[in-house]
């Protein structure tokens, strides 16, 4: 599946598109206690939550890295190959900062929003993987418990 969008000429059908994936994600985390899940089973739909937000295959989730899964989602998004989007980070990063950077901070929102926790600036900077962003939900769910 591929999805072109262009800053000229928004794309109304992705922008739908990724509007139903995020409420998508939102109603997964939503309907579940992730503070009784043990941390394969917290990871499990995190990566969950992730494939569906980022509109990603099954077969895309390959890696537990925030940065390759932000890289394949743009990849969708732009049909371009991966190892384009790379290429073309070079010249576009505002303040040193990679479209999937940005998405992982997008993303680490959305999960403070929807699971009522609070995971700062430097933490996210730190999060490089799924695990890490997992252990760190876990981390927030537990004080909150407290």
């Amino acid at each position: 599946m591929e999805y072109n969008i262009s800053a000229r000429k928004p794309n109304m059908e992705l922008k739908q598109k990724l509007t139903e994936a995020a409420e998508q994600a939102n109603s997964l985390m939503i309907g579940m206690d992730l503070s009784h899940m043990d941390f394969n089973d917290t990871r499990d739909a995190l990566r969950e939550y992730i494939r569906i937000r980022y509109l990603l295959e099954p077969s895309d989730m390959t890696s537990d890295s925030l940065s390759y899964l932000g890289e394949a989602s743009l990849s969708r998004s732009l049909g371009m190959p991966i190892e384009e989007i790379r290429a073309s980070e070079l010249d576009a990063k505002c303040e040193n900062t990679s479209s999937s950077m940005t998405k992982k901070i997008l993303l680490v929102i959305a999960l403070n929003s929807v699971l009522g926790i609070d995971i700062d600036a430097t933490a996210t900077a730190d999060i490089a993987t799924v695990s890490e962003l997992c252990e760190e939900v876990r981390q927030q769910l537990k004080a909150m418990a407290a």
